[in-house]
């Protein structure tokens, strides 16, 4: 068997997600930039004047990014970059290019938000993920999650999940905790909405052993939101959760009948039988940590 702290448990999630997420980005934008190393400028700029709409993408790229050209200068230079893409919005990746400029730049954030949706509902990931830290960053939480902006952001959640979901280059456990960790975030947004739809989702992670969701589903059975208020099924979510709200828990406990304890608790105990997934104290157990035996 193999042990993990739950300290260590999230940081070891957390880094993996985020190593997904960075290679996942790796989109057809990247590949442009690659591609361009090896270019012939000349040719490159002579086929776009021409009007070649793919050949005014990889220019545009070409002059938003930092290359050098043989003559040892950078081609940077925003306004051509612009021109350049706008002529070529037929792209998912030159819209989210463009959108990522404007919103960058701080220029016309309303029309790059437009494109960077539009980018995101034609699967482009990196166009989805530039959204998601804008609509969920410390700066502007405040003001894009009204009503409309999370609606937004369910749309790119969704979004982020289905491209996952389809892609067979991840690994199937990256994949699992990819779209469970987006499905957890899509949860938080509709919870915000008063959504009911998010307790199944919950749900869903909660079967697939997937880490906090138990911590989003616990308060809602415990204060009645958006379910029925089950104290069982709240603090069976909370031992679940391990150590970490042992203090929610032993609140709850005092609200509740000892048989009604008993019965949360063996509760917790079968499902972690049946996940294989350990919790502190199962069982009576004094273990300080989680674990989850190796499936054979």
């Amino acid at each position: 068997m193999r042990f993990l702290d739950n300290k260590f448990l999230f940081v070891f999630l957390l880094a993996s997600l985020m190593g997904v997420t960075q290679s996942y980005a790796a989109t057809e934008v990247a590949q442009i930039k690659e591609g361009l190393v090896h270019d012939d400028y000349l040719a490159l700029k002579k086929c776009a004047d021409n009007g070649d709409r793919l050949c005014s993408r990889n220019i545009g790229v070409f002059y938003a990014y930092k290359f050098r050209l043989p003559d040892g200068s950078v081609s940077q230079n925003l306004s051509s970059a612009k021109a350049w893409l706008e002529k070529s919005t037929f792209y998912p990746s030159a819209r989210f290019v463009l959108g990522n400029l404007y919103i960058t730049n701080n220029e016309n954030l309303k029309k790059g938000e437009a494109l960077l949706l539009s980018s995101c509902s034609d699967y482009n990931v990196s166009a989805c993920e530039k959204l998601y830290d804008l609509y969920t960053s410390k700066n502007v939480k405040d003001i894009y999650c009204n009503q409309d902006a999370c609606g937004k952001l369910i749309r790119v959640l969704k979004n982020m999940i289905n491209i996952a979901s389809k892609d067979d280059s991840l690994g199937e456990l990256f994949k699992k905790d990819y779209v469970g960790r987006y499905n957890i975030e899509l949860a938080k947004v509709l919870i915000r909405r008063n959504d009911p739809s998010a307790v199944p989702l919950l749900e869903r992670e909660v079967s697939n052993d997937t880490a906090f969701a138990t911590v989003y589903l616990a308060p809602l059975y415990e204060k009645g939101e958006l379910v029925p208020r089950n104290f069982v099924r709240a603090y069976m979510m909370y031992d679940l959760t391990g150590t970490g709200y042992a203090d929610e828990k032993a609140k709850l406990a005092a609200r509740m009948t000892p048989e009604q304890v008993r019965e949360a608790q063996e509760m917790s105990w079968r499902w972690q039988d049946e996940h294989r997934s350990y919790r502190a104290g199962y069982r009576g157990s004094d273990m300080g940590v989680q674990w989850k035996l190796e499936q054979r």
